[in-house]
């Protein structure tokens, strides 16, 4: 029995694309330089493997 679930990584980029458009609509920058530094500070990082490994770093072994 194998149901197909939701695609989690398409709604990922959904989420994220969707708060990139939110995030930049209060102001309109002119200068390309500083567009290119503002998406790579804010949204060049976002990397889901480093949020996997930041979640697993916080968990501690504890008693079973």
């Amino acid at each position: 029995m194998s149901a197909k679930g939701p695609d989690v990584f398409a709604l990922r980029d959904a989420v994220v694309g969707d708060y990139r458009k939110f995030a930049t609509s209060f102001t309109t920058i002119y200068a390309d330089d500083i567009v290119e530094k503002r998406d790579r500070k804010a949204f060049g990082s976002y990397r889901t493997k480093d949020l996997i490994l930041a979640a697993y770093q916080r968990l501690e072994r504890g008693a079973t």
